[in-house]
């Protein structure tokens, strides 16, 4: 079988499991797994996040945007470019007025709200995936956006991925192109 092969064959098993997860358990889940991130060294000692915008299955991070926000720290969250391939970190301040359905009906930054950020300014990018690795390997939906996003980081910029207990592995299929994150955490 294909890396590629295997890779969509997790990538079902996943998702599978991901749309079986009651809202209920997704927010229990996703509290245990923000309070854990809030003791992260990494998380601690920046003042300017990626954050990406959680849909209905994967980790909520919202509640944490707007605590960081609060402290006075400034949070960007991905634009998907699709005639690009790219992504583009724009700054919010207030997710609540700031963010509308966008791309694959993940919200974004409203078009009149719209500020590039700098990415050599991130301390600290928070990684969605649908699986990933005790060595940092992520398994994405196959698009490449994070991929290339990563890869364009400045080497001090620190990459965490956000996943439910099910998400982690102990190792994934990967190829030569794929990204790593330098932290996967979890609710386990």
């Amino acid at each position: 079988m294909s890396i590629q092969d295997k890779k969509a064959k997790l990538r079902k098993l996943v998702l599978e499991q991901l749309r079986q997860q009651s809202q209920l358990a997704r927010k229990k889940k996703s509290e245990i797994i923000m309070s854990r991130l809030r003791e992260a060294p990494s998380f601690s000692s920046s003042r300017a996040f990626m954050f990406y915008v959680a849909t209905e299955i994967e980790v909520d991070t919202l509640p944490l945007v707007k605590e960081v926000l609060q402290r006075g720290c400034c949070v960007a969250v991905p634009v998907v470019q699709r005639m690009t391939g790219s992504i583009d970190a724009v700054q919010i301040r207030n997710p609540d007025k700031d963010l509308i359905p966008g791309t694959y009906g993940i919200r974004e930054p409203r078009l009149d709200r719209r500020h590039r950020f700098d990415v050599s300014r991130l301390g600290l990018v928070l990684v969605p995936g649908l699986a990933f690795d005790r060595a940092g390997h992520r398994l994405g939906r196959g698009e490449g956006y994070y991929d290339r996003f990563l890869k364009s980081l400045l080497p001090h910029v620190k990459r965490i991925g956000l996943a439910f207990d099910f998400q982690l592995f102990d190792s994934i299929p990967f190829a030569k192109d794929d990204e790593t994150v330098n932290r996967v955490i979890t609710n386990a």
